[in-house]
């Protein structure tokens, strides 16, 4: 399960610019071993980071219900993916192998559907849930499919 740090910024309620950096471990399909000190055989394991960039366009929220604190929304987003430095290696062990990975990545679309519960009449916090697919036009990275929660405080 990877993990990502993400900041959007948002012009007028409708145009999204950001970036993200992802910290991937996939399972080793391909993995090496080493014996480490006290006759342990250990099996190697991958790292993928990436940091990617991105702008696109959001819906105004809308309300599919009464309850005026639950809105939905919509985002498109077009951006470039790169892959920082991946490598297959064995963790905690300094002198075992370590395996420089070519992978590349590429330009990629992303929709996404959003859904906000805000604390409170006239609150500017907000919990979220988005579910997205990334797809991608070149490169090796396989498109995915992302849930994600999210905390939201409006200036």
């Amino acid at each position: 399960m990877p993990i990502e740090f993400r900041m959007d910024i948002f012009f007028r309620k409708y145009l999204v610019v950001g970036g993200n950096a992802v910290l991937e471990f996939p399972k080793d399909l391909r993995p090496f071993y080493n014996t480490l000190a006290g006759g342990a055989r250990t099996e190697s394991d991958v790292t993928i980071p990436q940091l990617s960039l991105y702008c696109g366009l959001k819906t105004l929220p809308f309300n599919l219900n009464k309850n005026p604190n639950t809105l939905f929304s919509g985002k498109l987003l077009i951006g470039q993916d790169w892959i920082v430095n991946a490598r297959r290696g064995i963790d905690g062990c300094a002198n075992c192998t370590k395996q420089d990975i070519n992978i590349t990545s590429g330009l990629f679309i992303e929709p996404e559907i959003n859904y906000e519960y805000y604390m409170g009449d006239d609150s500017p916090m907000a919990i979220g849930l988005s579910l997205g697919y990334k797809y991608f036009f070149t490169g090796d990275i396989m498109h995915s499919i992302i849930l994600s929660t999210y905390m939201r405080r409006y200036f």
